[in-house]
C-alpha cells in the first residue's frame, strides 16, 4: 500500500490560521496576484485598495519559523520620507553606503564562505577596528539586553557630560567600519554578530533612507538562520517604512501583533518585563501616527497619549519616547478643531493637568512642543522640529482673534524665540542630508521673517529673508530629484541661503549653561515637572481600535462580509491641501473628513 506523503506544514501566517501546506501557499500566491489586479480595478471604482485586516493569509508580514508572532516583510522599494538627518563620513557618501549594503545583501544570499583562519581573522580585525563603545553595544545587542538601541541620556535623570553625546555622532564616525564588520560577519557565517550590527546601524540608516536595503539583509539572514533572534526595533522599522510609503494596512498588522502579544516576536527573549511595555508603547505611538495621516485627529491624539502613559510606566521614564510623543501630540492638537479638542480633553484616560492646561488648543499644543524640545535637548533634529511646531502654534494664536490684543506682542515674541532656537541647531557649514530637515529649516526662517514683520522689527530685512526662503524652496524642489554629489551641492546651497536669512534677521546665540544642549536655560524645567502621568492605566488602554475599525466607527467604511475582501468607502472624501506652514487650524473643521497627507485609505 502506497502511502501518500503529507505536504510539509509551515507555521501560521497570522493568528487564527491553521497550518498551511506548501501547495496551499503556492495556490494562495497565484490568487494573491489576481487579488492585487482586482484591487487596482476596484480602487478605480471607489473601493479601498487595501486588503482587510482580517485577511487570513497576511503575505509578507510574517517570516516562516517557529514561535513567531511578527517578523520582517519584504522591504519596500519605493523611496520613503526621511525623518532625521545624517552627517556622512567625508570618505563615504550616500551612494557608497547603498553600494556597500548591496554587497552585504549579495554576500547573505550567496551564503557563508568555507570556514578558514583567513575568514575568521578578517572578522576579528574588523571588530577590533571599532571603538570600545561600539564593541560594547554590539555585545549587548547580541545578548538581547534591550529591544531598542538606547541613547546614554535616554533613561537617566542625572546626565553626565559623557552621556550627552548623540549615538548618531558615534555611528557616523564609524559607519564604514561597521559596514565592513557587517559584511565580514556575514561571510564568516556569524549570524548573531551580523544581526547585531544590523540592529545597531538600523536607526542611522533610516535617517539616510537606506532602511529598505538593511531590511533585505535582515530578512535574508533570518531565512538562512531562523533560530537567530531579530530585534523588535528591526520589526518595527518595517512598520515605520510602511507608514511612510502609505502602506498603512501592512503597518497595522505588524503593530497589532506586537501590541496584542506583549511584544512577542520570533526568538527574541526579553530581559525585563518592562521591555515588553516599551515595545507596546512604541507600537501604539506609530498607530497614532497612522490615524494622524488619515486625519483622525482625536483618535490619533488618544493613542499618542496612551503611548505617553506607557513611556512613563517604565522603571525609568523614557525621555526620548516622551519627547517624540509630545511632539506628535502638539502637531495633532494644532491640526484638530475646537470640538475635537474638547472631546479629547474629556477622554477617560487623558489627564490634561500634566500639561498645565492653557485654556486654548494652540497654547496647549505649544506647551507640549516646548516640553518635547526640553526632552530632546541633546538631539538637534528633534529640537528643530519641535521648536518650529511650538513657534507655529504661538504665531497662529498671536495672529488669531482669540488672542487678547494686549498679549499679542508677547506671544509673537515667544514664537520668534522658538524659531530662532530651531535655526541655531545647525550652521550654514553643517552637512544636512535629510529633505525633511532642510524643509524645516526653510520653514523656520520663513516663519521667523513673518514674526519680524508683525512685530515691526524691520520690513526690509523681513522682505529680504522671505525672498531668500523662496529661492531656497526652489533649490529644495530640485534636491528632491537630485542624486549623489548634486544633492550635496544643493544641500549646501539651501543651508547657505538659510544662513543668509538668519543674518538678515539678526539671529544670534542665547545664554546656556550646557554647551552640548541646544536649548536656552530659560526652557529648562525640573525633571519631575517635565511630564508625569499615572502609569497604572497603561494596560487598560493598550488594546485600542485599529485604523480600519476607527474608520468603520465613524461611518466612512463598511466592514467586509467575507475574509480577504476589501473595506468599502461609504462616500467619497476630498483631501485638503496642506499649506506651507503646516496643518494648523484656527477654526472648526469637520471631524468626519479624511484630512490625510496623500495617503490611500
Amino acid at each position: 500500500m502506497n502511502k501518500t506523503r503529507k505536504p510539509q506544514e509551515l507555521s501560521r501566517p497570522c493568528a487564527g490560521c491553521g497550518p498551511v501546506s506548501r501547495s496551499r501557499l503556492q495556490t494562495l500566491h497565484r490568487k494573491s496576484r489576481l487579488t492585487r489586479k482586482k484591487s487596482y480595478l476596484k480602487s478605480r471604482a471607489g473601493y479601498c485598495i487595501l486588503p482587510a485586516l482580517g485577511d487570513r493569509h497576511c503575505w509578507g508580514l510574517l517570516l516562516v519559523g517557529k514561535a513567531q508572532s511578527v517578523a520582517l516583510s519584504s522591504p519596500v522599494s519605493t523611496q520613503c520620507v526621511t525623518i532625521d538627518t545624517m552627517d556622512l563620513d567625508k570618505d563615504m557618501d550616500s551612494q557608497e553606503v547603498v553600494a556597500m549594503l548591496e554587497e552585504c545583501r549579495q554576500a547573505t544570499l550567496a551564503g557563508p564562505a568555507e570556514v578558514s583562519e583567513d575568514v575568521e581573522e578578517q572578522c576579528q580585525r574588523c571588530q577590533g577596528s571599532l571603538p570600545a563603545d561600539l564593541r560594547t553595544l554590539l555585545q549587548e545587542a547580541g545578548e538581547m539586553k534591550w529591544p531598542f538601541v538606547p541613547e546614554k541620556w535616554q533613561y537617566k535623570q542625572s546626565v553626565s557630560p559623557e552621556d550627552k553625546t548623540d549615538l548618531k555622532d558615534l555611528i557616523s564616525k564609524n559607519l564604514p567600519k561597521l559596514l565592513n564588520y557587517l559584511k565580514a560577519a556575514i561571510v564568516a557565517g556569524d549570524s548573531v554578530s551580523a544581526l547585531s550590527a544590523a540592529f545597531l546601524i538600523d536607526r542611522f540608516l533610516y535617517w539616510v533612507d537606506a532602511s529598505h536595503k538593511l531590511l533585505q539583509i535582515a530578512k535574508a539572514l533570518h531565512k538562512r538562520y531562523p533560530t537567530t533572534p531579530v530585534a523588535p526595533q528591526l520589526v518595527i522599522r518595517q512598520a515605520r517604512l510602511s507608514v511612510n510609503t502609505g502602506k498603512l494596512q501592512k503597518a497595522e498588522f505588524i503593530l497589532s501583533s506586537l501590541i496584542n502579544n506583549s511584544g512577542a516576536t520570533g526568538c527574541w527573549v526579553y530581559q525585563q518585563e518592562s521591555d515588553r511595555t516599551l515595545v507596546q508603547a512604541v507600537s501604539i505611538q506609530i498607530r497614532g501616527q497612522i490615524l494622524q495621516k488619515l486625519g483622525l485627529w482625536r483618535e490619533a491624539a488618544e493613542l499618542v497619549w496612551a503611548s505617553l502613559i506607557g513611556f512613563c510606566a517604565l522603571p525609568q521614564p523614557d525621555k526620548k519616547g516622551i519627547g517624540t510623543s509630545l511632539g506628535l501630540l502638539a502637531n495633532i492638537l494644532a491640526s484638530m478643531n475646537d470640538q475635537e479638542y474638547e472631546a479629547f480633553k474629556t477622554s477617560p484616560h487623558v489627564d490634561f493637568s500634566c500639561l498645565k492646561e492653557q485654556g486654548h488648543r494652540l497654547l496647549s499644543a505649544a506647551e507640549a512642543a516646548r516640553r518635547a524640545v526640553v526632552c530632546s535637548r541633546f538631539s538637534p533634529l528633534f529640537v528643530l522640529t519641535n521648536a518650529v511646531i511650538q513657534g507655529t502654534c504661538l504665531l497662529s494664536y498671536g495672529l488669531s482673534e482669540d488672542c487678547p490684543p494686549a498679549e499679542r506682542r508677547a506671544f509673537l515674541g515667544r514664537a520668534k524665540e522658538a524659531f530662532e532656537i530651531g535655526l541655531l541647531t545647525k550652521t550654514e557649514d553643517d552637512s544636512v542630508a535629510s529633505r525633511q530637515e532642510l524643509h524645516t529649516f526653510v520653514k523656520a526662517a520663513f516663519c521667523l521673517a513673518a514674526a519680524h514683520r508683525w512685530l515691526g522689527l524691520g520690513e526690509e530685512a523681513a522682505a529680504r529673508a522671505e525672498r531668500t526662503c523662496r529661492e531656497a524652496m526652489g533649490l529644495l524642489y530640485a534636491y528632491a530629484s537630485a542624486r549623489g554629489r548634486e544633492k550635496d551641492r544643493l544641500s549646501q546651497g539651501i543651508m547657505g541661503l538659510v544662513g543668509g536669512a538668519k543674518a538678515a534677521l539678526g539671529v544670534a546665540g542665547f545664554p546656556k549653561s550646557d554647551g552640548k544642549s541646544y536649548v536656552p536655560d530659560s526652557y529648562l524645567v525640573r525633571e519631575e515637572d517635565l511630564f508625569r502621568v499615572r502609569p497604572d492605566g497603561f494596560h487598560g488602554v493598550v488594546r485600542r481600535r485599529t485604523a480600519a475599525e476607527v474608520l468603520e466607527g465613524i461611518g466612512l467604511v463598511e466592514r467586509p462580509r467575507n475574509p480577504g475582501s476589501h473595506w468599502r468607502l461609504h462616500r467619497e472624501e476630498r483631501q485638503t491641501e496642506v499649506s506651507v506652514l503646516g496643518p494648523v487650524s484656527t477654526s472648526g473643521r469637520s471631524s468626519g473628513q479624511l484630512r490625510g497627507q496623500g495617503v490611500s485609505v
